[in-house]
């Protein structure tokens, strides 16, 4: 009764631990081209509590006044920056707040800009996942609950059987 409760939470763990914005972050004032490989919403996050190329920042949730912010899709056309409940991810020493998402209709190399006088910060460019969060709590609360109603099952009969001996 014990492994469902073990299974999903190695499970959220490592759901956890696998964050591909970290993997497309760069330093503003700037741009990066980010590959898509598939089309969906994809959200711009700023990065403020990281650790980008071995320099570590500590920069307040807050963007400042004046940035400007463009992102082109792999046909060059610009994709409209839409806000949206601004959502916080924490993990160690790691921390981001999202800024907006955009919706790309195609697979191919997107074009991030940021640009403004302001200090150097660190955003990031990712796929939605929320999705996919909450399907894998649903779908670990419908596995958890099904192996548990298994092992409650053999348990009874475990009984059962101990009882006719």
């Amino acid at each position: 009764m014990v492994a469902p409760l073990f299974v999903f939470i190695v499970s959220a763990i490592f759901y956890f631990s696998q964050s591909d914005s970290e993997t497309n972050q760069f330093l503003v004032p700037g741009s990066m081209e980010v590959e898509i490989e598939e089309p969906g919403k994809y959200y711009l996050w700023h990065d403020h509590v990281t650790l980008f190329n071995g320099t570590s920042f500590s920069m307040p949730k807050e963007i400042p006044h004046g940035v400007k912010m463009e992102i082109r899709g792999a046909d060059g056309e610009a994709l409209a920056l839409k806000g949206g409940l601004s959502t916080s991810v924490s993990s160690g020493n790691h921390s981001k707040v999202s800024i907006g998402y955009v919706e790309v209709d195609k697979a191919g190399w997107v074009k991030v800009s940021v640009s403004g006088d302001f200090e150097d910060r660190v955003f990031s460019l990712s796929k939605s996942s929320f999705g996919i969060f909450f399907g894998a709590i649903f779908g670990g609360v419908v596995l958890v609950g099904a192996m548990g109603t298994v092992g409650l099952v053999l348990l009874i009969l475990g009984i059962v059987e101990l009882a006719r001996k």
